[in-house]
């Protein structure tokens, strides 16, 4: 049975896969230690390995939001993993608007002391302040976006295989999740909304203009 934690994880990977230019997905687990050389582990259930699919100069703006939607994900995933398509559709008003009383957000440490190092950039590009009213507005933007594409059917279809697949083999790398998106259709789903899923990313984020 799937639950929280496997997710919260599927989350993160379903957002990873909108961004295969930027981001080359090695692995998703549930064994925390793979990371604890990188980063203080004591609060996580699993993670995300990532490796940049851009030079380090091409790493701009654009990027560091796209990370950031990545590591917001499994936020909003966990909060929506015991609810149906229609109960979540329900709630996420109430997250985007009010997240710090309405949402679960155990287990986010580690996603946090990521997304910490990556705000004054986006923000200041997506023309928010950066102090706490402008993170709020920009998360705000990012939590739209994420809800936007976790409530379709068959992304939730696709995060409850991921999910269950994680209880069983708690580690998966780039083959067997090309081989579940393959699969699934999930692959073939997300190509064929591309374009869909990039006009509402690019109608929420504004960029500024110099």
């Amino acid at each position: 049975m799937k639950n929280k934690d496997t997710y919260h994880e599927a989350g993160h990977l379903v957002m990873a896969l909108l961004f295969p230019d930027d981001v080359i997905i090695q692995s998703i687990t549930l064994d925390a230690s793979t990371y604890s050389d990188h980063v203080n582990t004591e609060d996580w259930k699993g993670g995300i390995h990532l490796k940049p699919n851009r030079p380090s100069k091409e790493r701009d703006c654009e990027y560091l939001n796209k990370i950031n939607i990545i590591l917001l994900a499994g936020l909003c995933a966990q909060n929506i993993f015991d609810k149906s398509t229609h109960d979540a559709a329900c709630e996420i008003p109430n997250y985007i608007e009010s997240p710090d009383s309405t949402m679960d957000r155990d287990g986010i440490t580690g996603d946090w002391e990521f997304i910490s190092r990556n705000l004054r950039e986006p923000m200041e590009y997506f023309k928010f302040e950066y102090n706490d009213n402008g993170y709020k507005q920009y998360s705000k933007l990012i939590m739209q976006y994420i809800f936007y594409i976790l409530q379709e059917e068959k992304v939730r279809e696709f995060m409850d295989n991921i999910s269950l697949l994680l209880i069983t083999q708690h580690t998966l790398c780039t083959d067997d999740i090309l081989q579940i998106s393959h699969t699934t259709g999930f692959s073939k789903y997300l190509n064929d909304n591309d374009e869909h899923f990039n006009q509402k990313y690019n109608a929420l984020f504004v960029k500024c203009t110099p």
